[in-house]
């Protein structure tokens, strides 16, 4: 018996002096031995067996991976404990499993001071939670040259119900359909077709709106580089029914909740909401058409957002957001009626950039005038509106004119 514990070590032989036995997996410790025999027990208080951690360089097998990592390992010895942790080259490894003989795990990313050539050789450290330790040498082998990488996914964004094709561009894919596996926001993408340089995968339905894991392509279970930080991110079309659980888009007098997780895209006129309650989702107005959002009231709580455009990319078409009330209209408190109310939410709005914003006359404008002649040359457009100012100061002479 080892620790008290029966079947720990197989009998191969005995003596009159000896015991010979074949011991089994056991976590690192200090084990009590006792002798079971027909003539009884042996001696009390029991022998201690130092079981100490260990590691069997040559049964672990080399893995070759990309500098993203992202393959399967397993180190194999004893005396491992259930908090036992890895490392290579310094980095801590996620543990898929440990059976007292073998740990499974996923190779981490190379640091970048570590894998500055083409090939570099890591080792894998496992420690107890006492710290001791064992060393497998030069067991994982980064290779730079090889590693997978995406410069392009097209398009961008995909509903969450499904049915999606995306292509992603890069380098180093392969041909085998089998090694291939790609998960946009830890949700697989289903392999159509496979190229050194492109794949093409359809996207399955999205349940979890909270995952926000990103793009992962993986190849033989290396992780493909995303240098550019390509993102292919989902959004649901406001006219889709898809967006709405199968039914038809909200209507007029509708309360409308943009729950966290979910990113919306408003793609047409909608009718004249109740109110629209963006709580911790995001509502995007797409910029491939003319928009408008109709409602009484607009609320943006719980890290929600409203998106008309970025800094980087503006709004190139004319985005409208349209808000109904009267006198006796119910106030929100603190907010009011016929609001935009954000409490820990954002609301950013980015239009085409107007030159200049304002200018002067350069010739006098008469009564009935159906056209002017300004100082500085713009880049205003037919459509666009202007506030010719009164030159009397007075406010009840501003004339605001659109231009045809």
């Amino acid at each position: 018996l080892l620790g008290g514990k029966e079947n720990t070590c197989t009998v191969t032989g005995t003596s009159d002096t000896r015991v010979t036995c074949m011991l089994r997996y056991s976590d690192a410790a200090k084990l009590s031995v006792v002798i079971e025999s027909i003539y009884g027990m042996s001696n009390v208080p029991a022998t201690l067996f130092d079981y100490v951690l260990s590691v069997d360089s040559e049964a672990t097998p080399v893995v070759e991976t990309g500098i993203f990592g992202g393959k399967t390992a397993s180190v194999i010895g004893g005396g491992f404990l259930p908090n036992s942790f890895v490392t290579v080259c310094g980095q801590t490894s996620d543990i898929l499993s440990n059976d007292q003989g073998a740990i499974s795990f996923v190779v981490p990313a190379c640091k970048e001071d570590v894998c500055t050539s083409d090939v570099t050789e890591c080792d894998i450290t496992v420690t107890n939670n006492d710290t001791s330790s064992a060393v497998v040498d030069n067991a994982i082998r980064y290779s730079r040259a090889g590693t997978p990488q995406i410069t392009d996914i097209s398009p961008d964004n995909a509903g969450t119900g499904g049915g999606k094709k995306i292509t992603i561009r890069g380098m180093h894919f392969g041909d085998d359909k089998r090694a291939v596996k790609v998960l946009f926001d830890g949700v697989n993408c289903g392999i159509s077709t496979v190229t050194d340089q492109e794949i093409t995968c359809l996207t399955c339905e999205k349940t979890n709106l909270a995952n926000k894991d990103g793009v992962r392509v993986l190849i033989n279970g290396s992780v493909a580089a995303n240098p550019n930080k390509m993102v292919m991110v989902y959004k649901d079309l406001w006219s889709s029914k898809y967006s709405w659980g199968g039914g038809e888009p909200p209507v007029g007098g509708d309360l409308v909740v943009i729950e966290r997780g979910q990113i919306l895209m408003l793609d047409v006129k909608t009718p004249q909401l109740k109110a629209l309650v963006i709580r911790g989702g995001s509502l995007v107005f797409d910029d491939n058409q003319d928009v408008e959002l109709h409602t009484e009231y607009v609320i943006v709580v719980e890290g929600g957002s409203i998106h008309i455009g970025s800094e980087e990319n503006p709004f190139q078409h004319n985005a409208l957001i349209m808000m109904y009330g009267h006198r006796q209209s119910k106030e929100l408190p603190l907010y009011g009626a016929k609001t935009i109310a954000v409490r820990n939410g954002t609301v950013e709005m980015h239009g085409k950039k107007v030159v200049p914003t304002w200018t002067r006359l350069a010739v006098t404008a008469s009564p009935g005038s159906t056209s002017i002649t300004i100082e500085r040359e713009t880049n205003w457009k037919v459509g666009d509106q202007l506030v010719i100012a009164s030159t009397s100061f007075s406010p009840s002479e501003n004339e605001k004119v659109k231009i045809k």
